[in-house]
């Protein structure tokens, strides 16, 4: 394996990592401000998760076939980019008075969406950077990656929004969608 591919997978790494982290963080905050701060009903809220995940159901098979003719790098950038926007949108509106549970539903299916897109993308990215062993090892780091984010997302985000308030614990995915592009 070349140092630049090494260097593009360690890149793409740290930005998943710390995306994950965000995604997780917006898995818990979502939901605690549609029922603290916009008053949800228990439905609302169940139907906020569901939609923060409806897309892979919908799109994962068309998504994977319309990849097969894209480039993938450019694509994951677009995806990243599309998500920081959707999310920074959030804290914006909350700062200004005007963010509704309609705005948090709009996020949550646009930003899934994006990430269906975006996981296809990269788990098709991996192999063209890594092979063999040097590939297992770098799946196992994206898996511990996942593991990782999920049990410090929902613990950063209570102390994001508990210290922080809505607008900060929202800004918090914003903040982490952009993760640094191995080089093209």
């Amino acid at each position: 394996m070349s140092r630049e591919r090494a260097r593009d997978f360690r890149s793409l790494w740290f930005g998943q990592s710390v995306s994950l982290i965000g995604d997780h963080v917006s898995l818990f905050t979502l939901p605690t401000v549609a029922l603290l701060t916009l008053h949800a009903s228990s439905l609302e809220v169940g139907a906020l998760n569901a939609a923060t995940t409806i897309a892979y159901p919908l799109l994962g098979l068309f998504v994977g076939v319309w990849l097969n003719r894209v480039r993938l790098l450019p694509t994951m950038i677009v995806c990243d980019v599309a998500r920081v926007v959707a999310f920074a949108s959030l804290p914006v509106a909350a700062a200004a008075g005007w963010l509704t549970l309609t705005q948090l539903f709009v996020v949550a299916v646009f930003a899934g969406a994006c990430s269906v897109v975006f996981d296809i993308s990269y788990q098709s990215y991996v192999p063209t950077l890594l092979q063999g062993s040097a590939l297992a090892r770098g799946n196992s780091r994206l898996v511990a990656s996942e593991a990782v984010a999920k049990f410090v997302g929902p613990v950063l985000a209570s102390g994001l929004l508990q210290f922080g308030g809505t607008i900060v614990g929202l800004s918090a995915n914003a903040s982490s969608c952009w993760s640094p592009a191995p080089a093209a």
